[in-house]
């Protein structure tokens, strides 16, 4: 629009005719001639004025350029410009709201809080049933374990007995049906198998937390024993002290006495190698692929935090 308006303006200076130099010297003229006519410029006539339809031209696309530019303006960039006005006081409502109510958000933050601690009873009361319901579940298991041990040797007692008849004495022949409906008393379990059926249980069933609460301690060979095994002149019984994790023997108690057994991983590594620690004696069987657990070893304490082997376990090997 600046062009539009410029054009006109600079057109008709061009038109109008250049002024006089007043530096340019007149003709001198004596007194007795009459006086000379005015010179007049020869007039100056332009072409079909090509000038005159170069800046109407000119000045016809500034100012279409000029309306196009302020619809541009109008209809495009404003509505952007007031949507931005607007997101912008809208987002300075929502602070001002957001520094004008610190008491909900302080509300709100109690809530959480008290839902958080509900969550931690329900899931602290979740874990305590649940182990309640392992440490019965064990129980029940060790009974079961029990009940078949002594099922076991009342048949062997009953086969026993059939296989090897005594003849009868003069009182069994007067009552040859009293000790047949008398019952007979199974024998006592011992603790070694108690510890084994409860330990072969929790290790078949990968019971982690029912192997940690009936373990007493962790144990590792002490570092003595180890060189005395390593150089083959050890007179003594090999020795074992407590470690606050990573062990490689778990320490059991039952019946006032302490026992040893190996963690889930020692046992497997029996499998294929059979180390002479002075713990454990193995025998083979074809029945097993696998070692196993048979009985365990027998310990006592002779210091704080220090255990000595008195009888040694078995462990079953493949053959």
């Amino acid at each position: 629009m600046l062009i539009a308006l410029a054009l006109p303006a600079l057109a008709q200076n061009e038109n109008s005719p250049p002024p006089a130099d007043p530096d340019t010297p007149f003709p001198e003229q004596s007194e007795n001639q009459p006086p000379l006519p005015a010179v007049q410029p020869p007039a100056v006539r332009h072409s079909v004025d090509a000038w005159d339809i170069t800046w109407k031209v000119i000045a016809g696309l500034g100012l279409l350029s000029g309306m196009s530019a302020l619809a541009l303006d109008w209809y495009v960039l404003r509505p952007s410009r007031v949507d931005a006005r607007r997101r912008l006081k809208k987002l300075d409502e929502n602070v001002r709201n957001m520094m004008h109510s610190p008491d909900g958000l302080v509300a709100l933050k109690k809530l959480m809080t008290w839902h958080e601690q509900k969550a931690g009873e329900v899931a602290l009361k979740i874990s305590l049933q649940e182990e309640t319901y392992k440490r019965e579940l064990g129980e029940q298991q060790d009974r079961i374990a029990n009940l078949a041990k002594q099922l076991q040797l009342l048949r062997q007692h009953y086969l026993v007995q059939s296989t090897s008849p005594s003849p009868p004495s003069p009182t069994e022949s007067q009552s040859p049906h009293i000790d047949s409906l008398l019952p007979v008393p199974p024998p006592p379990v011992s603790h070694a198998d108690e510890v084994t059926a409860a330990y072969t249980s929790a290790v078949l069933s990968n019971d982690r937390s029912r192997i940690r609460s009936m373990t007493k301690a962790e144990l590792n060979i002490t570092q003595e024993s180890e060189d005395a095994l390593t150089r083959g002149t050890s007179i003594f019984n090999t020795q074992l002290h407590n470690v606050p994790g990573g062990g490689s023997y778990l320490l059991i108690e039952r019946g006032s006495k302490n026992w040893i057994c190996p963690t889930a991983q020692t046992l497997c590594g029996f499998t294929t190698n059979k180390p002479q620690k002075g713990i454990f004696e193995y025998e083979e069987s074809a029945s097993t692929s696998s070692a196993e657990l048979r009985e365990p070893a027998e310990v006592q304490e002779i210091r704080e935090g220090v255990w000595e082997v008195i009888n040694k376990g078995v462990v079953l090997v493949p053959s």
